[in-house]
């Protein structure tokens, strides 16, 4: 299994970059197969909720339905492991995203200056 090797480690919480990032994630993301290959291989999601992702037709529909439904009750460990995944599956898009919340976050510093 690609994403669990050792014990887990204790790491930043990544829900609010995934809720900042929410919107682009849905429409951006395209090849939802593998992340929900690691969801499930990863325990966070179960098999009725892998089927049920897939069945839907777009790749937008099924990030939105991940967000929306699946995702929320497996917490800050789900959210986590979802990061982890779109680091591996999605390298230049979560390089991207993490650009823009710093700038982001660079430039709501600079107002309080």
């Amino acid at each position: 299994v690609p994403y669990t090797s050792g014990p887990k480690k204790e790491r930043k919480h990544n829900s609010p970059f995934l809720t900042f990032t929410l919107r682009t994630l849905i429409w951006s993301v395209t090849n939802i197969t593998p992340v929900l290959d690691g969801l499930f291989s990863c325990d966070v999601i179960n098999k009725e909720s892998y089927d049920e992702i897939m069945s839907i037709p777009s790749s937008m529909q099924k990030m939105r339905a991940l967000f929306n439904w699946h995702l929320d009750s497996s917490g800050d460990l789900g959210k986590n492991t979802l990061f982890t995944i779109l680091e591996a599956h999605e390298p230049v898009l979560m390089t991207d995203l993490k650009k823009k919340e710093h700038e982001n976050i660079a430039s709501v510093n600079s107002i309080g200056e």
